[in-house]
């Protein structure tokens, strides 16, 4: 929880605190800025990939220990950056190692100690999420006006080294089995070590450690990943431009700050909830329901014309979005197990960031284009219906509990 939390420094909703002062000290266009922020997340995608590897190879105990390093320094970095370069490169490393790798270590951690209780686990680790989007940016916005953004920066790394690397030098243990424990505190129910077979004799997949060319070869690794990347692509896009839809269904400011409020406490419920949900349902089923409802909050998007319905949109989204982190958590080591979760979870993890790093430009160049955000609100509501189709037509194989160890 701590890990994910101390996150925030690498997260867009920090980040937008310091978007007006880094402008208005550089001097750059704010499409320039948005731009070198888009690839430098795009970037940050195959950075975290290859760190998944790194965790499955060497541990989460170390990786997080050295990601939380290298994150506080890269604060210091972009506090020292002037050109397109500089932001280009340090953008990445905030986003590659806060919002990737520092977050994908956190939820590795937690799956290798938990399975029948892994659900609410990953709620309590996802309120980390929840408190950071809460902090943060007031907190940021308040130190910037204290000692400007260069330093507030600065003040965001040395917070990161201290809570991060202490915890984990005395706190952290990769795995239950290396101290003599089991997950969950119980021990494991007796199976047969041999790799099971099928009637025709060939090794099932989910039985082999996999390599990045299979994972990637899989079409049932694409009907989980497609749907699960669905929801940051949808909350990005929208929340990106949110501001901008408002205004045009003549809705001021004081309504949208009324909105991420709401959206911030829907979501905060709803991750505290979305754990036990998981323990008695199977992801797929819980992810149906949130691409349901985020359907339904984006085609209202277009009806919000009013405040109630401007806050009724807002608790659909933000209670989906609540449970996206974690079941983006849970979903991998459900299907695959704790032995190949890494591989898995990194490769998802690329998927995610990339698609919400090109989210906000289908609807941008579509309201171009028409002059509207109709088309594009459509446009990010049928993606989220294919993507609903595409998990319906998952078969789901449920993993025996013994094949956690």
């Amino acid at each position: 929880m701590v890990a994910v939390f101390t996150s925030g420094p690498g997260q867009t909703f920090v980040f937008s605190v310091f978007v007006d002062p880094i402008l208005l000290d550089t001097g750059m266009s704010r499409t320039e800025l948005s731009f070198l922020y888009s690839v430098g997340t795009v970037f940050s995608a195959a950075m975290s990939l290859a760190m998944s590897h790194l965790v499955g190879k060497f541990g989460p105990r170390l990786m997080m220990g050295l990601i939380a390093f290298f994150f506080g320094a890269a604060c210091f970095g972009i506090s020292w950056a002037n050109g397109s370069v500089g932001f280009l490169v340090f953008f990445a490393a905030l986003r590659a190692l806060g919002q990737g790798s520092l977050t994908m270590t956190a939820i590795l951690l937690a799956v290798q100690w938990f399975v029948r209780y892994r659900g609410r686990a990953m709620g309590l680790v996802s309120l980390g999420m929840a408190a950071a989007n809460a902090f943060f940016p007031p907190f940021c916005q308040w130190l910037i006006g204290v000692v400007g953004w260069r330093s507030a920066y600065q003040v965001l790394g040395v917070a990161i080294w201290l809570l991060v690397i202490p915890a984990t030098v005395f706190l952290v243990k990769d795995r239950p089995e290396k101290i003599g424990l089991h997950p969950d505190g119980l021990p494991p129910e007796p199976t047969d070590p041999r790799p099971r077979e099928n009637a025709a004799g060939n090794i099932l997949e989910a039985a082999l450690e996999p390599k990045a060319a299979r994972v990637w070869r899989s079409w049932r690794f694409w009907q989980v990943v497609l749907p699960l990347s669905a929801g940051p692509f949808v909350v990005t896009a929208l929340i990106f431009h949110q501001i901008a839809i408002f205004a045009e269904h003549g809705q001021d400011a004081g309504v949208v700050s009324v909105v991420f409020v709401v959206w911030s406490v829907a979501s905060a419920v709803t991750t505290a909830c979305s754990g036990f949900l998981l323990e008695r349902f199977e992801p797929k089923v819980v992810l149906l329901a949130v691409l349901g409802l985020l359907t339904v909050g984006t085609l209202g998007l277009l009806l919000v014309h009013s405040v109630v319905l401007a806050l009724v949109y807002a608790v659909i989204m933000g209670g989906a979005s609540g449970s996206l982190f974690v079941i983006s958590g849970v979903i991998w080591v459900h299907y695959y197990g704790r032995k190949r979760v890494s591989t898995y979870q990194g490769a998802g993890a690329l998927v995610n960031i990339t698609g919400a790093a090109l989210a906000p430009l289908p609807v941008a160049a579509l309201q171009q284009l028409t002059g509207s955000y109709t088309v594009g609100i459509i446009f990010v509501a049928f993606v989220a219906i294919c993507c609903f189709a595409l998990l319906l037509s998952f078969k789901s194989q449920p993993r025996p509990y013994q094949d956690e160890f």
